[in-house]
């Protein structure tokens, strides 16, 4: 059996049911019977941005903190390695930069991330400035997401029984 990737692109009308639907997608695909259950991180971005004022940065780390927290609600651990550290330890001195920024990111955990996406959606006159300075730092985090997030995406859920690429 071949596995590869599936697109596509759901449409209607407004109060149609697109949302409902694709809410209860990532459920269906869990539960189904073992060697057809997939790892399915889903990211809800009206709940997760704030649409009106989102950019790039913000999308990126709001992947990221899903997909971080996914595999860890499904007991995957993520481990922490020289990429991400790397990300977060500039991310720490770019935001230390910043006056009452009020963020102290773990270094050694990929769950910094959460943290960092999460404060920076409660402080916007953080945001703003962080995004200015973190925009030069975001191909060490797309490093890290490609060397040290996706090889756990690809490699535990398979051992547990569900398809995947390798």
């Amino acid at each position: 059996m071949t596995h590869g990737y599936s697109h596509r692109l759901v449409t209607g009308l407004r109060g149609g049911g697109k949302t409902t639907k694709l809410r209860r997608l990532p459920q269906l695909l869990r539960t189904r019977p073992k060697g057809q259950r997939y790892f399915v991180s889903f990211l809800d971005a009206d709940d997760t941005l704030n649409l009106d004022n989102a950019d790039a940065t913000d999308l990126v780390l709001a992947i990221v903190r899903q997909h971080v927290t996914d595999l860890r609600d499904a007991d995957v651990p993520v481990e922490s390695g020289s990429k991400f550290r790397s990300f977060l330890t500039a991310t720490r001195d770019i935001l230390h930069e910043i006056p009452g920024s009020g963020v102290d990111l773990e270094i050694g955990d990929p769950a910094g991330i959460v943290a960092l996406s999460t404060t920076l959606q409660r402080h916007p006159s953080t945001r703003r400035k962080a995004r200015e300075l973190l925009e030069g730092n975001l191909p060490t985090l797309y490093d890290a997401i490609n060397d040290e997030l996706l090889p756990a995406v690809r490699k535990r859920p398979r051992e547990r029984g569900m398809p995947g690429r390798s």
